[in-house]
């Protein structure tokens, strides 16, 4: 169960945009739509191996408010500099008023 006094990191949300470059092609941009306090757990023991092995990458927890609407596939989160790369969201079982978003960062 999460608390407002538990979200204690400040985490930026953008969302993937395309425009158009002047060659007639698109170009892939971020916007930020958000800035927001959220908990940012790193995921460890087995379930960040299984993370390692599929996305290449590591695993982070992120609860945050369910005021922002959150899509896997155009959105990323940045978290102490670090891009983050949505893999899913979930609502917290706390009345709804959570999001639970699972992001993982590519380790190169």
């Amino acid at each position: 169960m999460s608390r407002p006094g538990k979200l204690k990191q400040r985490i930026e949300i953008y969302e993937s945009s395309l425009t158009r470059d002047n060659l007639g092609g698109y170009t892939n941009e971020w916007v930020s739509i958000a800035t927001t306090w959220a908990s940012v757990e790193v995921v460890t023991g087995t379930r960040a191996l299984e993370f390692l092995q599929a996305y290449n990458g590591r695993p982070y927890t992120i609860t945050m408010r369910q005021d922002i609407d959150i899509n896997p596939n155009t959105t990323k989160i940045v978290y102490r500099g670090r891009d983050l790369i949505v893999s899913s969201v979930e609502p917290n079982e706390d009345k709804f008023t959570y999001q639970v978003v699972i992001a993982t960062e590519k380790i190169v």
